[in-house]
């Protein structure tokens, strides 16, 4: 489900955060990072949501084992 093109709800909330924190800071935020960030209660929930903005296309997580690894694709 989208609103106005954009990803709704959670999946939303944290394509916004991260889009903005790599803006600002040249790097992507920590899961932690983002649970604190969007209210999001477990880590494992930010990892699902993540994945799935990686299967939708909207971002990309780099080489395996590197921290801090998302990247837009945008």
């Amino acid at each position: 489900m989208t609103v106005r093109g954009r990803p709704a709800t959670r999946r939303g909330e944290v394509l916004d955060y991260v889009k903005r924190y790599l803006r600002a800071n040249g790097r992507a935020p920590s899961y932690n990072l983002i649970c604190t960030e969007t209210g999001i209660a477990c880590r494992s929930n930010v990892r699902r949501i993540v994945a799935d903005l990686e299967t939708r296309g909207l971002l990309r997580r780099a080489g395996a084992g590197r921290v801090r690894r998302i990247q837009l694709t945008l």
